[in-house]
């Protein structure tokens, strides 16, 4: 009884080995085991086949001979063979690419990679930079990296980030960079040419009417004086 127990699971193992190889080492990436199957094929070829005709002709003295010839034509038979078919057994969270494939070279994601992300391993996306998580759903917040992204300011945009700079400071082409702007320059003032002769002329006119008024007005006060006694 202890000899029968291990070559009956000899056996067992044989055979789940010779159904699919679901126990075999993976070949491949996404291929688990290979499936061979005899699959019988029945078709029609053609073919040249002879014929051959009996006909007469003249033989050597005048004599009627009779002998054959052989022409050929084109005819149709049909063929049964058998064909082995090798198919692929996919591992999980791997399938084909189409029916008739014969690797798994696709992954699959039970989730749709977002954000540009295209599936790469079972369930696992590979994401565009600026983008991280299982399926490439989390926004990764760049201005906290451990090197500085930007001189000054630096802001998180969805999948990317931007740099700004200080007020005095414009950002230069590379996007990267602050450079101070220039400043505008004072304003400068007018230069005021000589007065014009009109406007000399009216000046001197009222400074004489001043100078009249002055010269006046001891006359006047000594008149007043006069009077009085």
């Amino acid at each position: 009884m202890s000899g029968v127990l291990p070559t009956l699971v000899a056996v067992l193992w044989g055979g789940i080995l010779g159904a699919g190889g679901q126990g075999a080492k993976p070949e491949s990436r996404g291929v688990c085991a290979r499936h061979t199957l005899r699959v019988p094929l029945v078709y029609n070829e053609t073919f040249t086949e002879p014929l051959h005709q009996p006909y007469l002709t003249l033989c050597h003295g005048g004599r009627l001979c009779s002998t054959y010839r052989t022409t050929y034509r084109v005819a149709v038979r049909q063929v049964s063979r058998d064909v082995l078919q090798t198919s692929a057994i996919c591992c999980q969270g791997w399938k084909k690419r189409h029916v008739g494939a014969n690797t798994c070279e696709e992954a699959v994601c039970h989730k749709p990679c977002q954000n540009g992300g295209v599936c790469a391993s079972p369930n696992r996306c590979h994401c565009r930079p600026g983008w991280g998580g299982r399926y490439c759903h989390v926004d990764v917040d760049e201005c906290r990296s451990p090197a500085p992204l930007c001189p000054q300011r630096c802001v998180n945009t969805p999948g990317s980030y931007q740099c700004q700079c200080d007020p005095g400071a414009g950002l230069g082409p590379d996007g990267t960079r602050c450079h101070p702007l220039p400043t505008a320059p004072l304003p400068t003032p007018p230069v005021r040419g000589p007065p014009a002769p009109e406007r000399l002329t009216r000046q001197v006119q009222e400074l004489q009417q001043q100078m009249e008024k002055l010269e006046e007005a001891p006359a006047r006060t000594g008149e007043t004086g006069s009077d009085t006694k």
